[in-house]
This record gives structure tokens, sequence and C-alpha cells, in this order.
């Protein structure tokens, strides 16, 4: 019985003669950094095992080897500059950025980032309130309804709602509503 290569046993899947990970780690130098490698592929676009393995399999034997490198790399450096990836970094001249991004993934640590490019990254959410960009709007609390029943004399239940924060009132022949828009002085109204 042959043993699974580190790709297959880190994604726990049966490894056999014509595995299509085991010629993609041949570049790693140790099984750690194969193991590592694999499963950062696998979780970082989604794909899983299965999606993986899909799109490496369904590549031209003697070019898989170069896309499994090529993801890697794309992955990185989409990590580190998300904008324009591995590209941008190689042509911008950083591309010991990208080199130093996957020598952390290999080695199980996790990537640091560029500060600049923080406010680009989709994970960004500010943690402070800041100053608003545009004028702000005031937005009032909507109404909260308390619905009690109660019986009466006659038998039949009768609800009410009671409204807090609002104009809004209830009686039992009339409803009455304020649909003023606020843009004329308090208290004026038409009919």
């Amino acid at each position: 019985m042959r043993m699974s290569c580190n790709g297959c046993r880190i994604l726990r899947k049966g490894c056999s003669e014509s595995c299509s990970i085991r010629p993609c780690l041949r570049w790693l130098r140790n099984p750690e950094e194969q193991a590592n490698a694999t499963l950062f592929l696998a979780k970082f676009y989604g794909y899983g095992r299965a999606g993986l393995m899909s799109l490496i399999t369904s590549a031209p034997e003697q070019l898989r080897p170069a896309i499994f490198r090529s993801l890697m790399y794309e992955a990185c450096g989409r990590i580190v500059n998300p904008i324009q990836g591995s590209v941008g970094l190689l042509s911008s001249g950083n591309w010991h950025v990208c080199e130093a991004a996957v020598e952390s993934v290999l080695k199980g640590s996790p990537i640091t980032t560029n500060p600049n490019f923080r406010t680009y990254d989709i994970r960004h959410v500010p943690r402070e309130p800041g100053p608003p960009a545009g004028p702000s709007k005031v937005v009032k609390n909507r109404a909260r309804f308390r619905r009690s029943v109660s019986q009466t004399g006659s038998g039949s239940g009768l609800g009410s709602v009671e409204l807090e924060g609002s104009n809004v009132t209830e009686a039992e022949d009339e409803v009455r509503l304020d649909l003023e828009l606020g843009l004329g002085p308090p208290g004026a109204r038409a009919g």
C-alpha cells in the first residue's frame, strides 16, 4: 500500500499512482510546506478540496506544477496587494514582497500586508466612528408598538395599540395620522 502524498493527506483525500497533486508539490522542500501550500490554496480560492482538484486536473499534465505554483503566487500577491495582485508587485519592483508572503504561507505563519493597501482591503471595516463624509442626516427612532388585549363586559375582545415617540393617535371611531413632512413651522397644519 502506497502512502498518500502530503497534499492529499492534508486534504484528507485518497491518493493513487496517478495523483494530480503529487507532481505539483515537488518544488517544495519538506512535507510541512507541501501541506501548508495545499491547504492554503484550497481555502483561499474557496474551491475546497474538490474544486482545487478539478482545477488542477483540467490542465494538461505537464502544466499542472506550473499552475499550482502560479496559483500560490497569485493568492499571496492578492493578499499583499488586493488590487493588482502578483502582477502589480512584479511590475512595481516589489516581487520580494510576494516571495516573502509565499514563504510565510509555506511556514504556516500569517502574511504581513502593506499598510498602504489597507484601505482597499475587502476586510477593512473602520472600528472608530469618524466624522461623516457628507452632510449628516438625522434619523428619528421609529415608533415602538405595544399591544394589549382587554376583555369588556360584552365579551368581545378589544385591542388597543399604543405608540411611543410618534404623533399617531387611535380612538374607537377615529384614526388620525400626523403626515407633516417637517418642512413648515411646527404646529402649522393644512386642513
